[in-house]
């Protein structure tokens, strides 16, 4: 089914969001949490759904249209991938060769058990998506680490390292008894675009150590210009052939919740192997997802080019307003998709920087240690081993808020005593020994600590320093600063009282 170039639907204002619309959403992401807390910890956008989108979906319930879907093989949405990959990526494939799941990490688990035994290795390079791991993991299969290192980008020297692969650590890595290349292009969580040099690297290695690829695609759509996605089985045909692409478009036209995703398979031998476990063991898939699919695929494009233009513009702010106000916080902006890959090494927040970030700054972030990310010590030095160095955060949201937010949200960033009504409360000082309070909140101090609440507030404390409050306070102001990234005035629980 070929694209339809003159489908220009409306694009929605991707600038103000309903809060308490959002916290009825029944998701994960908004019920995970507090009210109080910002959710920035899963890869899911808050952006009003793409028109077509909504429209399929209207007319789905408007008929009462949920029985059950074409089976066995849904007739239409293979053709519509095959078309968007040669639209898009100039990648020519065979509807015939596609096979529709429920998701990628389905199609992942599925690979692993048709392609490798039990005690068999499997090449994942971290820091990556968590669900890698576990998939390795429950499968009984042998996790082979290939750790993406850090190099230093002299065209970038302000931002953290650029992560590459290591090759010479794969090629020994290794073995007789491995198996999958678990491939995850573009990466999560850094955001790194792989480029055909890196790629044709690693094809030879693939083909000279005789393993399949699984390749999960699934940001490709959201890759910033001037970098292009290079889909892994386009470079060659001896590469196609042993390789299986995964993708969705729930990614990057934010349907999740309706549980769809394709697999390429480049040869009929590939196919014949992951379809060989029982289609009702993998699960059937829902009408509402196919629908939206071929929509999101086939007549949303003007909605994805808005709103990469509108992330685009979220990762510039991101790193500016990083370097600005927590400038030991490494942030190199992403080459592809909305993540935040955030190096904390450099402070001291304890063995979880997630955790610290939602105590302090009431903001839930992702913790490193699941993708396995490197650990540091207070130095900053790096090891090899996975810990709680990182934390990942989303920036899929409204960057521009009310400008009366951001002026309210300014003077939380000295957060002085003398100033304690930008939480709501409208004492002008607070005395060693004392609590003050109104019906706003309170302000209490004794020994050398001093405790700050407000309206809907998340509780803070910590010590008193000579100098007024230790860095700790500062990190968690200027990281609640960054709600600026998504949320409307409504969302700031730190607000100034008019």
């Amino acid at each position: 089914m070929p694209l339809d170039p003159a489908c220009t639907p409306d694009v929605p204002d991707l600038d103000h969001l309903d809060l308490e619309r959002l916290r009825r959403r029944r998701g994960e992401k908004w019920q995970q949490y507090p009210p109080d807390v910002l959710p920035a910890w899963v890869a899911e956008m808050d952006f009003p759904l793409a028109a077509p989108i909504r429209r399929v979906l209207e007319e789905a319930l408007a008929c009462d249209d949920l029985g059950y879907p074409i089976n066995p093989r849904p007739q239409d949405l293979p053709s519509v991938f095959a078309a968007r990959m040669q639209q898009r990526f100039d990648w020519n494939i065979d509807p015939q060769r596609v096979v529709v799941l429920t998701d990628v990490v389905q199609g992942i688990y599925v690979a692993l058990d048709r392609f490798a035994a039990a005690g068999e290795g499997v090449i994942v390079q971290t820091p990556v998506y968590p669900p890698f791991l576990h998939a390795v993991r429950d499968t009984g299969r042998r996790l082979v680490e290939n750790p993406l290192v850090e190099a230093p980008d002299p065209a970038a020297a302000e931002c953290a390292a650029r992560w590459e692969i290591d090759f010479d650590g794969l090629r020994e890595a290794v073995d007789a008894g491995t198996r999958v290349l678990l491939l995850c292009h573009p990466q999560n969580p850094t955001g790194r675009v792989f480029v055909r040099r890196e790629l044709e690297a690693l094809a030879e290695l693939v083909l000279r150590q005789d393993l399949i690829v699984v390749s999960d695609e699934i940001h490709a759509d959201l890759v910033y210009s001037p970098g292009q996605h290079l889909p892994f089985a386009a470079l060659a045909p001896e590469i196609e052939a042993r390789t299986i692409t995964l993708t969705s478009a729930t990614k990057a036209f934010n349907i999740p919740g309706l549980r769809c995703a394709v697999a390429h398979c480049g040869s009929a031998e590939l196919q014949q192997r992951f379809e060989s476990l029982p289609g009702h063991i993998r699960g059937g898939i829902g009408s509402l997802g196919l629908a939206a699919t071929e929509a999101a695929w086939s007549r949303s494009q003007p909605w994805l080019d808005a709103v990469l233009r509108y992330l685009d513009g979220n990762r510039v702010f991101v790193a500016e307003r990083i370097a600005k106000e927590l400038p030991d916080v490494r942030f190199r902006p992403p080459e592809a998709s909305y993540l935040g890959w955030l190096d904390c090494r450099a402070l001291d927040l304890g063995s979880s920087p997630q955790r610290w970030f939602l105590e302090h700054a009431r903001v839930a972030l992702s913790a490193g240690k699941p993708s396995g990310g490197p650990v540091g010590d207070s130095s900053g030095s790096t090891s090899r081993r996975r810990g709680p160095c990182s934390a990942r955060s989303s920036r899929a949201w409204p960057a521009r808020c009310a400008s009366a937010t951001r002026d309210s949200l300014a003077p939380t960033m000295p957060l002085q005593i003398r100033d304690p009504e930008v939480f709501g409360v409208t004492h002008d000082s607070v005395t060693i020994g004392s609590r003050v309070e109104d019906d706003a909140g309170s302000v209490a101090a004794s020994g050398k600590s001093i405790e700050v609440a407000g309206v809907g507030a998340a509780f803070v404390k910590g010590d008193i320093a000579d100098r007024g409050l230790p860095e700790p306070f500062a990190w968690a102001r200027a990281l609640r600063a960054l709600r600026r990234w998504q949320l409307p005035a409504a969302c700031a629980v730190a607000r100034r009282r008019r």
